[in-house]
């Protein structure tokens, strides 16, 4: 448990250590971009500086990456073709109602067939609005009741061999145009609404190339029947509709769920550098220096207030220890001299009393050897009852500092930060031991080394090799002395190689 005194030693702490960048914090705030520092600007704490425009560029650069969302509509196909046959039995039924109301029969022989007044009915026929466009061929074939499942069906095939395809629209919003690969999700339902979920376990990845455009579908069904059957296939490929719409707000989810982890920061250790005197202050500082204001006026916020009764009570209780120590000094080296007293018309001295050093008043006169009493009890009896008293009061004195002083003392030595920097005391000096143990075994390798001189080379690069790569995986306290020991090792290969060359 983190007692008063233990919060009072932490906050004095963070206050003497934040103090400075307190009294700047103001400053750091109005500084403006386009401006020029007028000192370093070190941060005393660690700082995470977001860069708002590098996010937004990498989220957008990642969004677009992000495969768009379509919902597919499989009963496309089935609709266009119960479309198409429904509009072929539509003018078949026509015709015939008509050749009927012409001619008395829904079937007419050869005589008719070449007869004027029938060419003139073919021509003179129409079925109007969205009906099939059926041609003279097939008209007549229904004049004369025979069969029209072969064309029928082949029709139907064309156009469900296009319909099946995965269409969409010609033009999409410019954040909805798919990029190389595009999601697809099936619904049958117009009303029902997919989810992210839905997607993940039921959506189907394809690439873009795969999603064919309405104009594209229509061109290619055109080109699957020949001139002469042109205007039916004209009215077949109005028939062909888009089956895969993106969905605009499940694509935004999907965007914003992948982007959301993206994040472009500057890291400033405690102590780092940000800003340099004579630098320019850009956007980046900019937002560094308002990100270290606000962490500054959050500490000073955040700060416990200071005790100051108990600071008073720890001062006074010293000093007052110390004044009543000389006070009782003084008073135990109080001179035995006599003091002249002026006193009447003739004059008396103030003598000290041999046992008690009270003082002794002795009038003018009086015969020598002959001392008036100073008016205390100088029995055996008196003196071990003061001394009784003087004792007593002692061990209160001490059972007062032990039960109020002595425990926050000791809550002081125990509590985290003292432990903490004992901790770290005796990591340091572990480190420095260490790194006065390797100098010393690379000192006594090149004192033993009698190999040729490119061994010893070989041996000094690997060496410094080694320290280098380790370099850059300890913390600063170790580089510093990794740094001293590739410099240690660098001499220590310098020296063999002059050795080298007076041996040679």
């Amino acid at each position: 448990m983190v007692t008063t005194a233990a919060k009072f030693l932490r906050s004095a702490l963070l206050s003497l250590l934040l103090l400075p960048a307190f009294a700047s914090a103001k400053a750091l705030a109005d500084y403006q971009i386009g401006e020029t520092a007028a000192a370093d600007i070190t941060t005393p704490v660690a700082l995470t500086v977001v860069d708002h425009d590098d996010t937004e560029m990498l989220r957008g650069q990642e969004a677009a990456r992000v495969p768009v969302i379509f919902r597919f509509n499989p009963q496309a196909a089935a609709e266009a073709e119960t479309a198409f046959r429904d509009a072929f039995a539509a003018t078949r039924e026509k015709f015939l109602t008509r050749l009927e109301k012409r001619f008395r029969s829904r079937k007419l022989d050869e005589t008719f067939i070449t007869n004027g007044q029938f060419q003139k009915f073919l021509a003179a026929f129409s079925p109007g609005g969205n009906a099939f466009p059926a041609d003279k061929t097939l008209l007549t074939r229904w004049a004369k009741g025979e069969s029209d499942d072969a064309m029928l069906t082949a029709f139907a095939a064309k156009l469900r061999d296009v319909a099946n395809r995965y269409i969409r629209a010609e033009n999409l919003p410019r954040d909805l145009m798919p990029g190389v690969r595009v999601q697809l999700i099936a619904v049958t339902n117009a009303a029902a609404a997919p989810t992210l979920e839905m997607v993940r376990h039921g959506g189907v990845e394809m690439l873009r190339m795969r999603l064919h455009t309405l104009g594209k579908a229509r061109g290619d069904l055109l080109d699957a029947f020949t001139p002469p059957e042109r205007p039916a296939a004209r009215f077949l490929a109005g028939l062909l509709k888009e089956n895969c719409t993106p969905d605009a707000e499940l694509t935004r989810q999907s965007r914003a769920k992948q982007i959301a982890a993206i994040l472009s920061a500057d890291h400033y250790d405690a102590g780092q550098i940000i800003v340099r005197r004579g630098q320019t202050i850009t956007t980046k500082h900019r937002a560094a220096l308002a990100e270290l204001a606000k962490e500054l006026a959050a500490a000073q916020n955040n700060r416990t207030p200071i005790p100051w009764a108990w600071i008073a009570l720890i001062v006074a209780l010293p000093c007052a220890g110390f004044v009543v120590w000389q006070i009782t000094r003084r008073q135990q080296q109080r001179s035995m001299l006599p003091v002249k007293f002026a006193g009447g018309a003739e004059q008396s001295m103030v003598i000290a009393c041999p046992t008690c050093a009270g003082h002794i008043v002795v009038p003018a006169g009086a015969a020598d050897g002959e001392l008036p009493s100073c008016g205390h009890d100088h029995t055996p009896e008196h003196w071990q009852k003061r001394a009784l008293v003087a004792e007593a009061r002692a061990e209160q004195a001490t059972a007062m500092v032990r039960a109020g002083l002595l425990p926050q003392i000791a809550r002081f030595l125990t509590d985290g930060l003292v432990k903490k920097m004992v901790f770290q005391r005796a990591e340091l000096l572990a480190t420095q031991n260490q790194a006065a143990g390797a100098v010393d075994d690379l000192a006594g390798r090149l004192e033993n080394l009698e190999t040729a001189p490119d061994s010893w080379r070989e041996f000094y690069e690997g060496r410094i090799a080694e320290l280098e790569k380790e370099l850059e995986t300890k913390s600063e306290e170790n580089r510093e002395l990794i740094r001293t020991q590739i410099a240690i090792a660098r001499r220590q290969m310098a020296e063999a190689q002059v050795k080298a060359r007076w041996t040679n």
